[in-house]
């Protein structure tokens, strides 16, 4: 039987409010497309109508909730703001802008390559660090 576009998008929203339920729980990684389909209760069939892939309904997910992230990242630019002063930048203000900007999380724990973030060497840490 052939679903309404209502129905199946709403089928699609189950499918999305369940993956970001599970990636959230146990990691992209740690969930499997047949785990969302269960909670979502679909069949792994269903999951693949609507999506390629688990990149592909992770993408759709992240764009999805792409306005309220925005939100917070604003929030959370604000209040820094208000905290700090507009003349003071912080490390947590630069990850914000770039995440903002750019929608990349960099995960850092090398001091070294800290050291080059907060100077904007971009060519070191992007062209011989990504080689």
């Amino acid at each position: 039987m052939r679903k309404t576009k209502e129905e199946a998008f709403a089928t699609r929203s189950g499918i999305l409010d369940a993956a970001e339920s599970l990636f959230l729980a146990q990691g992209v990684s740690g969930t499997s497309l047949q785990d969302i389909a269960g909670t979502a209760g679909v069949t792994r069939g269903a999951v693949y109508w609507h999506f390629k892939d688990k990149g592909d309904l992770f993408n759709a997910m992240i764009w999805c909730r792409y306005p309220a992230i925005k939100q917070a990242l604003n929030a959370k630019q604000v209040a820094h703001i208000a905290m700090m002063g507009t003349a003071q930048r912080n490390r947590a203000q630069y990850a914000l802008t770039q995440f903002d900007e750019a929608g990349v999380i960099v995960r850092v724990r090398d001091p070294a390559l800290l050291a080059q973030w907060d100077r904007h060497d971009w060519a070191m840490l992007f062209h011989r660090h990504a080689t």
